[in-house]
C-alpha cells in the first residue's frame, strides 16, 4: 500500500506552529525391475535409485544410496530385509552436479548454478558481490548499512527551485504512468505559479518516476500539478490512494488547506493518473471540500476499500486551527471517509461515507492519517492522530477503527485509543499503519511524541504497537518498542514512517526524524526491525547528517522499489534545504553499505 506522510501546520497561516510474507514427497529416481532367481517374478516399487543389500538368495546387489529420511518398503514376495536410509533434500530427481543437495533449476529443481556448490537456496547473501546466492533472483538483499551517513552522498538528490519548500509532503504514489516503477508526489508548498522564484504559497505538486538520479525536480518531473490561487499551500499534503478507478494506472491526492473552491474551503483534489505536463489543479477530476476553519486537506492518505465496491477509497483530515484568537479552540476536527468513485465538486460532509469526528474542541482529530491490515482480515483499518487532544485534559491521542468504517462515528468509540503518557506529551503528531515490525502478517502502528520529556523538555519518541492493537491505554504500556531522543529539544518523532524492508529480511524498518539534534542541525534515523524494548535513537543502526541547518524539519518515507531491484528505497525530505528554501529529496537505495 503506498505511503504518506502528514506534516504540521504551516508558521505562514498557523503562527503557533514552529514549523512536520510441503516437504515434497519426493519421487525417487525409477530402480531396475528385479526379478530375483529364487522364484521372484513381481517387480519391486521402489521408486528411488537403490537397489536392496539383502542376504536372501535373490541375486539383487543393489547399493541403496537413496538418501530419502523415509523407510522404503518393497513389494516382492522374497525374504530380503531392505533397510533404506533416506537422506534426501526435498529436490526432485536431477541432476546434482555439483554435489550440494540441489537439483539444477533446468530439471525441475531450485538450485540457479549447479556448478557452484556454495550457490544454492539456503546460501547465506554476500553484499554487493554482484551474486545471487541463494537463488532468490535479488542482488541487493543481505546488504544492510549500519554507521553514520551525509546526505550528500546519497544514491540521487531531487532539488526543488527557489522558494519551492519541496518535501513539504511526500507519497510513493503507485505506478502513475503505467511504466511498471512505482512513482513519486513530492509536495512544493511555496511554489508559485510559473515556479519564477517568490514564496507564494500558491503550491504545487511534481510527479517523478524511478527517481534514481539526481536533478532538478522542474526538469525530472513527468507531471507538474499547480495550485490555482497564491496562498493555497497546494501540495500541503499528498496521497497515492491506488486505482480509484480501476483503469490501470495509479491516481493522486492532493491537499491545499487554504484554499477555497465550489465544494467548500479547504480542498482535496483527485487527478486520475496517467499524468503529465503541466496541470492546474483546478481542472482535477474531482474537487472536495470542508467547512470553513476547519483546515481540510491538511492531511489525506489511502484508505483501502471501506465501502466494499472493489475499488480503493479516500482519506481526508480537516484537523481545525488550534486557535481562534489566542489559544482558544473552537473546532474538535475530523476525518472523512470517501468513495474513490467521486468525480466533480462537491462538500466532503455531503458525499462521505464516513465522518470520524472528535468529541472535544481543539482535540485535533485528523492532523495525522494512516492505514493498514492491523487485524488480519483484508480490510485496510483506520489510524488518525490527535496530538492536540491534551488542551482540554488529554496527552494526545491515536484512534484506531477496524475496517469497514460507515456512517457518523465519534473517535471517542474508536476500537483502540492509545495515549500519550504524560500532558502535553503531543502524541498522535505523525503516524504509520502500513508496515509490519515482527513479521507476523499483521500491520503495525508506529507513533510520534516529539513533546515527550523524558531527558528534558521536547525530547521526543516514537512508539512501535504491534498489530491488532486491540488494546486501548497509555502508549507506555500498549507499545512493544519506544525510540527515545537522547536530549533536551532533540524532538524526535516529529515525523516517523515505515521504511519498508530495506535489508530484505522480512521485518520492516523504522525511520525517524529528531529535527531539533546537536542545535537544530537535525538528524535522521533507522532502526532495523524488528525492534523492542527501549531504544536509545542515538544508537540506532544508522545515522543520517544533514548537508545544512535547519535541513530536518520533516520527511521520511518508503518509496517504494523505484529501481526494479525488490528492495524498498528510503526517502528522506528536507524541506528548507538551500538558501532560498528550494527544499530536496535524498533518495537512498534499498539494502547498500
Amino acid at each position: 500500500m503506498p505511503r504518506i506522510l502528514a506534516r504540521p501546520m504551516e508558521p505562514s497561516r498557523f503562527p503557533h506552529f514552529a514549523l512536520l510474507l510441503g516437504i515434497l514427497t519426493v519421487g525417487c529416481s525409477p530402480g531396475d525391475d528385479d526379478k530375483d532367481s529364487a522364484g521372484d517374478t513381481s517387480d519391486e516399487t521402489d521408486t528411488d535409485t537403490d537397489t536392496d543389500t539383502d542376504t536372501d538368495t535373490d541375486t539383487d546387489t543393489d547399493t541403496d544410496t537413496d538418501t530419502d529420511t523415509d523407510t522404503d518398503t518393497d513389494t516382492d514376495t522374497d525374504t530380503d530385509t531392505d533397510t533404506d536410509t533416506d537422506t534426501d533434500t526435498g529436490e526432485p530427481p536431477g541432476a546434482d552436479a555439483d554435489a550440494d543437495g540441489y537439483i539444477a533449476e533446468s530439471d525441475g529443481g531450485t538450485d540457479c548454478d549447479d556448478e557452484a556448490p556454495e550457490i544454492h537456496p539456503d546460501a547465506a547473501e554476500t553484499c554487493d558481490d554482484g551474486i545471487d546466492s541463494d537463488c532468490d533472483g535479488l542482488l541487493t538483499d543481505g546488504c544492510r548499512r549500519s554507521d553514520t551517513y551525509a546526505l550528500a552522498d546519497a544514491d540521487a538528490k531531487l532539488t526543488g527551485s527557489t522558494f519551492d519548500r519541496a518535501a513539504w509532503s511526500m507519497a510513493a504514489a503507485g505506478d502513475i504512468d503505467g511504466d511498471g516503477i512505482g512513482d513519486l508526489a513530492i509536495g512544493a508548498v511555496g511554489r508559485d505559479e510559473a515556479g519564477a522564484g517568490t514564496l507564494s504559497f500558491r503550491g504545487g505538486v511534481y510527479v517523478v518516476g524511478g527517481a534514481m538520479s539526481s536533478g532538478s525536480l522542474e526538469s525530472m518531473a513527468d507531471a507538474l500539478l499547480v495550485g490555482e490561487v497564491d496562498g493555497d499551500q497546494a501540495g500541503h499534503s499528498v496521497a497515492g490512494p491506488g486505482d480509484v478507478n480501476g483503469d490501470g494506472y495509479a491516481d493522486l491526492l492532493v491537499g491545499a488547506p487554504n484554499a477555497s473552491g465550489a465544494g467548500g474551503d479547504g480542498l482535496v483534489y483527485l487527478l486520475e493518473g496517467p499524468l503529465s505536463g503541466t496541470i492546474s489543479l483546478g481542472s482535477a477530476d474531482a474537487e472536495l471540500g470542508g467547512t470553513a476553519d476547519w483546515v481540510t486537506g491538511w492531511t489525506c492518505a489511502p484508505a483501502g476499500d471501506q465501502d466494499d465496491d472493489g475499488l480503493p477509497d479516500l482519506f481526508i483530515g480537516s484537523p481545525g486551527p488550534w486557535y481562534t484568537g489566542y489559544y482558544a479552540p473552537t473546532i474538535p476536527g475530523a476525518a472523512y471517509v470517501v468513495s474513490g468513485t467521486i468525480r466533480g465538486d462537491a462538500g466532503l460532509d455531503a458525499v462521505a461515507h464516513a465522518v470520524i469526528e472528535g468529541d472535544r474542541a481543539g482535540d485535533l482529530v485528523g492532523y495525522a492519517l494512516s492505514s493498514g491490515d492491523l487485524n488480519g482480515d483484508g480490510v485496510a483499518d483506520l489510524v488518525i492522530g490527535a496530538p492536540m487532544n491534551w488542551y482540554t485534559g488529554g496527552n494526545g491521542a491515536i484512534y484506531v477503527l477496524y475496517g469497514p468504517v460507515s456512517g457518523a462515528v465519534a473517535a471517542a468509540s474508536a476500537d483502540a485509543t492509545l495515549t500519550g503518557i504524560s500532558a502535553g506529551d503531543y502524541a498522535g503528531e505523525s503516524v504509520s499503519a502500513d508496515g509490519d515490525g515482527n513479521g507476523d502478517g499483521l500491520d503495525d502502528i508506529l507513533v510520534g511524541a516529539s513533546k515527550v520529556a523524558s531527558a528534558g523538555s521536547a525530547t521526543g519518541a516514537g512508539y512501535l504497537v504491534h498489530g491488532p492493537a486491540s488494546t486501548s491505554g497509555a502508549l507506555d504500556t500498549v507499545a512493544s518498542a519506544t525510540l527515545s531522543g537522547s536530549a533536551s529539544l532533540d524532538q524526535a518523532g516529529k515525523a516517523i514512517a515505515w521504511g519498508g524492508d530495506s535489508d530484505g529480511d522480512g521485518h520492516d524498518d523504522i525511520l525517524i526524524n529528531a529535527p531539533g539534534v546537536s542545535t537544530y542541525a537535525g538528524a535522521i534515523y533507522l532502526q532495523y526491525g524488528p525492534a523492542s524494548g527501549s531504544i536509545e535513537l542515538s544508537s540506532a543502526a544508522v545515522t543520517f547528517e544533514p548537508e545544512g541547518p535547519h535541513e530536518f524539519n520533516y520527511g521520511v518515507l518508503d518509496g517504494g522499489d523505484l529501481d526494479g531491484d525488490g528492495l524498498d528505497e528510503l526517502l528522506i525530505g528536507t524541506y528548507a534545504n538551500g538558501t532560498s528554501q528550494n527544499g530536496a529529496v535524498y533518495v537512498w537505495q534499498g539494502g547498500g553499505t
